[in-house]
């Protein structure tokens, strides 16, 4: 395959890198360095630090970079930034800004639920409006550096590192897979809209870093901001699941030497995407197994695809703390309801259990029977009506359940308690009751007939 034509690297182009404090954004800037650019490094902790050092003592003496604090969050500090590139074009003839580089990006691991207000609104102001703020207030040094190298068709460039969560996204990095999808639909975007001017948008795409750089060095600390903020009802879905996950990615939490980014093939690409004349729209760099499994995401069904992911990210699985879902219940259940009964006998049979039943219960060929069951009815035996009614005061003072009186019938042997309505009493005899009962049968007969005709 063809290389694109390359422009000669040359001290008068100047080179602007986000977020060199360790990664890929240091090899960025160390790489430039020695091929010749002048690059001014930004460093969100500043540059005075162990990282800054190593930065230059690992650069060539004659090709040392520009350190300085940046902060893209912060519009003072890319406005001083931006000025300070500025001074440096203006104080040497022939330099011009060839390439703005965003590389500064926040990673957090986590569910949605389990992320703090202050983590989404880091990665979301770093990894996308910390991007555009510092690209919008470059594009007119871009725009002048494409002015005065248009008979040379040298176009300047603004390249952007996204990753590969913009092309599938992953389950615990939804939040951080939101930004570079945007980021992802934001240079296709802006592209179009500045081609007119002659400023090339690049999109570059490393492979996954998170071993090799620091951007997971403080999951650890990450894990424990959203465990001291998450509350019992999201600790009794996600609690067990939340200690798999943060004792699985616990590796990732330590620290990294700045130059921890050893991949040649990955900054000979970062250099392409610098040097080549006619930039590419996105440079991809990837193994194998990326490219296989991110054409079989493109290519199947939704199913398959998350599965796919499961087996990619090889995470713990979800288990939930409680097995059920909270639900809210009412009064009375609607007709063909199916739940609300066995629910109802679910929870009777729990309080019935806790009841004593000891004086109670009546022994029957050496067993004993205390209560028993019809659907939705239940029947109480006692020996005598005294422990009988202390059931239903059981009920009413350790479980808050009132009996209706008007529902409830008692039947007995030969003894009567006038609030519990009929008695029936087997050494009586029960002609009144058959004889009264066979009028009611007969009344309702004659009324059917009637409603009939």
């Amino acid at each position: 395959m063809l290389r694109p034509k390359s422009l000669f690297p040359s001290k008068e182009m100047v080179v602007l890198v986000s977020g060199c404090d360790s990664g890929l954004g240091f090899q960025t800037a160390l790489t430039a360095s020695k091929a010749g650019l002048t690059v001014v490094a930004g460093m969100f902790e500043g540059p005075t630090t162990e990282a800054a050092a190593d930065l230059k003592r690992l650069c060539p003496s004659q090709h040392q970079p520009h350190l300085l604090h940046l902060d893209i969050t912060d519009d003072a500090s890319v406005t001083n930034a931006v000025k300070y590139v500025s001074d440096i074009i203006e104080s040497n003839s022939n330099y011009y800004l060839h390439a703005v580089i965003n590389n500064a990006g926040v990673m957090v691991f986590g569910n949605l639920e389990w992320q703090t207000q202050r983590q989404i609104d880091t990665q979301v102001g770093v990894n996308l409006l910390g991007t555009l703020r510092l690209s919008r207030e470059t594009l007119p040094l871009l725009r002048r550096s494409s002015r005065i190298n248009a008979k040379k068709n040298i176009k300047p460039r603004l390249i952007t590192v996204g990753s590969h969560c913009g092309i599938q996204p992953l389950p615990t990095l939804s939040v951080y897979a939101a930004t570079k999808c945007a980021i992802k639909g934001w240079c296709e975007a802006i592209r179009m809209e500045l081609k007119p001017l002659g400023v090339e948008v690049v999109n570059f795409i490393p492979g996954s870093l998170v071993a090799s750089t620091a951007i997971a060095e403080k999951q650890k600390q990450h894990f424990e901001e959203m465990k001291g903020s998450m509350n019992s009802e999201r600790w009794s879905v996600y609690g067990e699941y939340f200690e798999k996950i943060s004792n699985h990615l616990s590796t990732l939490s330590f620290s990294k030497p700045a130059d921890s980014v050893k991949d040649n093939v990955l900054m000979e690409k970062m250099m392409a995407a610098i040097l080549d004349q006619e930039p590419d729209p996105s440079y991809l760099h990837q193994p194998w197994r990326y490219a296989f499994y991110h054409t079989l995401c493109r290519i199947t069904p939704t199913k398959i695809r998350q599965w796919l992911v499961g087996k990619f990210m090889r995470m713990p699985k979800f288990t939930s703390t409680r097995n059920t879902d909270s639900f809210c219940m009412g009064k009375g259940a609607r007709q063909g309801d199916t739940i609300s009964p066995k629910l109802l006998n679910a929870v009777l049979k729990g309080i019935f259990r806790n009841l004593e039943w000891e004086t109670a219960r009546v022994s029957i060929n050496s067993h004993f029977l205390s209560h028993l069951w019809f659907a939705d009815d239940k029947v109480l035996i006692a020996r005598d009506p005294a422990d009988l009614l202390n059931i239903p005061i059981q009920l009413d003072r350790k479980n808050r359940i009132k009996n209706d009186l008007n529902k409830t019938n008692l039947m007995f042997n030969g003894c009567c308690i006038e609030p519990y309505g009929q008695i029936i009493d087997k050494s009586a005899s029960q002609n009144e009751e058959i004889e009264r009962r066979l009028k009611l049968e007969w009344s309702f007969d004659w009324l059917w007939l009637w409603l009939r005709l």
